[in-house]
């Protein structure tokens, strides 16, 4: 199918051209991919070469948006797609750019998710189920999740005793109520009798 260029302006964000075809179509393409053809507003083209062009320039903005966002920290593949769907990249081509990135190691959901334990530990204590949770929240597999959790263990076997001291060195910031305190634990995935065993050893 041939159509008309009707027009080709300076597009957002910079760099960027829009293109409007006849059939009434818009395209963004990159000014720098743009400039390597002799398109021009008035030419007739084909179509399927403007798709092309669209796709090509598509598949390296979304790339360079992704690693802008990798290079600063870890992404899960969800938390990226969502990232680019927000900047109104196309779906599809952000899927299959994702996959290359994760097939080139320089996204896994398994990195993520040891960064994510750490990170939430340090900032937030909490109890395994919470943990979980939390990782299943952010698009981490039950899978990953869990390995993510048993490296953790294997790693420093006593994390969630001291999670435990932690989150309730917190909780008695807010309050002295022993109840209240065990609530407030509760609520931070710890289960009652890990609580009460924390209590009694304290108490010897």
């Amino acid at each position: 199918m041939t159509v008309t260029v009707t027009s080709i302006e300076t597009g957002s964000p910079a760099g960027v051209m829009d293109i409007t075809l006849s059939d009434g179509s818009r395209f963004f393409v990159l000014t720098q991919l743009l400039d390597h053809t002799t398109i021009e507003t008035g030419d007739t083209v084909e179509l399927e070469e403007m798709r092309a062009l669209w796709l090509k320039s598509e598949r390296r903005r979304v790339r360079a948006k992704l690693l802008d966002l990798l290079s600063r920290r870890e992404y899960t593949r969800r938390e990226l797609l969502l990232r680019v769907q927000q900047r109104n990249f196309d779906s599809e081509v952000s899927r299959v750019v994702i996959d290359e990135l994760a097939s080139e190691g320089l996204q896994d959901d398994g990195r993520f998710a040891a960064a994510w334990l750490h990170s939430r530990l340090r900032r937030h204590p909490e109890g395994r189920g919470n943990l979980l949770l939390g990782l299943k929240a952010r698009g981490v597999s039950s899978e990953v999740a869990a390995e993510a959790l048993a490296d953790l263990d294997r790693e420093e076997p006593t994390w969630e005793e001291q999670a435990l001291r932690d989150a309730l060195e917190r909780a008695s910031r807010r309050s002295d109520d022993p109840e209240r305190i065990t609530k407030i634990l509760q609520r931070n995935g710890f289960a009652f009798s890990q609580i009460l065993r924390n209590t009694l050893a304290k108490g010897t």
